[in-house]
């Protein structure tokens, strides 16, 4: 590969040395009341082309550029929608999204005014009077 690239670059260079030595000639450039000095007409092309190519690539930059602030953009967003969907998850199941899945407690069904089995031993040990709603 490294031998391709290389014949590559010799072949271009060839080619641009034959290219200035066709295109000697002298020449001026006029562009409204503004004339350059005389220079081989070689010169303005291979000067014309290496501006088009530096513009090329600016060009070619500034789109990179934003795709990639738009892919940042889209990154940031994604982790932002992955946690609100992390809360709201947490939020449904009360539990956090990475513990796994345990069975609930069925919710309480005393009826008001009534103690548990447990309520009763919690009054014992504060000194608490029980009542009894029969």
């Amino acid at each position: 590969m490294k031998y391709l690239q290389a014949l590559l670059v010799l072949l271009l260079a060839l080619v641009l040395a034959g290219f200035i030595q066709q295109n000697a000639e002298t020449t001026v450039l006029n562009y409204f009341s503004w004339h350059s000095v005389g220079l081989p007409l070689s010169l303005f092309m291979i000067v014309a082309f290496g501006l088009g190519y530096l513009a090329a690539v600016i060009i070619g930059f500034s789109g990179d550029i934003r795709s990639r602030f738009r892919l940042f953009k889209a990154e940031r967003e994604t982790k932002r929608l992955k946690g609100e969907l992390a809360k709201r998850e947490t939020a449904f199941t009360g539990e956090s999204a990475d513990s796994p899945v345990t069975e609930k407690a069925e919710p309480d069904t005393q009826a008001p005014g009534t103690t548990t089995q447990e309520d009763e031993t919690a009054a014992e040990g504060t000194g608490e009077e029980r009542t009894e709603t029969i």
